[in-house]
């Protein structure tokens, strides 16, 4: 099965997901394949965070939104988000907020009570959420999507590329690089992209 996520918890223990419901639990050095009554086997699992033994959290297809507290599995699925596919999830270090992203340019707020909608002025399915060394949001998606967020709101930032954006690092202030690329069933490529402080560089290759 195709793998989408991994999240370790320590040197020695990781957790991994992916598609059919496959969840997989590295620790005595080696991985094995994890399953629990209340955690579905039929439906992609799309990202995993793990903040400590007992609170982890797992999203998916379907939106699917399941939370380990230590003894149980617990899903958080509401009729807000009935028709969202997550893709990616995002805890906030600095509120201790989750964030989730989905399809349509959909991104919800989770304050451990309830969800709240973020305005992103965008449909593109969003694939990945994070955090700059400042404090800033990120988030990047289909179609070469980028965008930021300092507070204020969302805005799209520029790259001047169309590929997908699947992850987002930050090395230090205004040195930034993504990740993605696409696979439309008849063309696969991946692209690689630096911000220098100044310009967007893409490194790539495309192909059949």
């Amino acid at each position: 099965n195709n793998l989408y996520d991994v999240a370790a918890i320590s040197d020695t223990e990781a957790w991994a997901v992916g598609d059919n419901g496959t969840v997989l639990h590295h620790e005595s050095g080696a991985w094995n394949l994890y399953t629990h009554p209340n955690l579905p086997a039929d439906v992609d699992f799309r990202s995993i965070v793990v903040n400590a033994a007992d609170d982890i959290m797992i999203v998916g297809e379907r939106c699917l939104i399941m939370h380990w507290d230590g003894s149980d599995w617990i899903s958080l699925k509401t009729d807000e988000l009935a028709s969202m596919e997550i893709h990616c999830a995002y805890e906030n270090p600095f509120t201790g907020y989750m964030l989730f992203g989905g399809d349509r340019g959909k991104i919800y707020e989770y304050d451990t009570v309830s969800f709240a909608p973020h305005v992103t002025g965008t449909n593109s399915d969003i694939y990945t959420i994070t955090q700059d060394l400042g404090g800033d949001l990120w988030a990047g998606g289909h179609g070469g999507l980028l965008m930021t967020n300092d507070g204020m709101g969302w805005s799209e930032v520029t790259t001047g590329d169309t590929e997908d954006v699947r992850d987002i690092e930050f090395l230090a202030s205004g040195d930034i690089w993504t990740a993605g690329g696409c696979d439309d069933g008849s063309c696969v490529s991946w692209s690689v992209l630096h911000y220098t402080g100044s310009s967007w560089v893409k490194y790539g290759e495309s192909g059949s």
